[in-house]
């Protein structure tokens, strides 16, 4: 009876650090979204204050001008 026990014990333990891994896992990522959106809303701010102009912003992220090769 008591090995039983133990076996249930163990087996419920084991998926509750797996429940906490995952539930880690999903709150980091959540968290580097945010974190990235409120970077995206800063730049935002800055270009509509006009500290830096439209132009360096695209540079920044890589241009929405792009000159075709022909």
């Amino acid at each position: 009876m008591r090995a039983i026990r133990k076996d249930q014990v163990a087996k419920r333990r084991a998926t509750q650090e797996q429940r906490k891994l995952t539930r880690k896992k999903k709150l980091e990522k959540e968290e580097a979204r945010l974190g990235d959106k409120k970077k995206e809303e800063k730049k935002e701010h800055m270009r509509k204050m006009g500290i830096k102009s439209k132009r360096e912003t695209e540079k920044e992220e890589g241009g929405a001008r792009k000159k075709r090769k022909t």
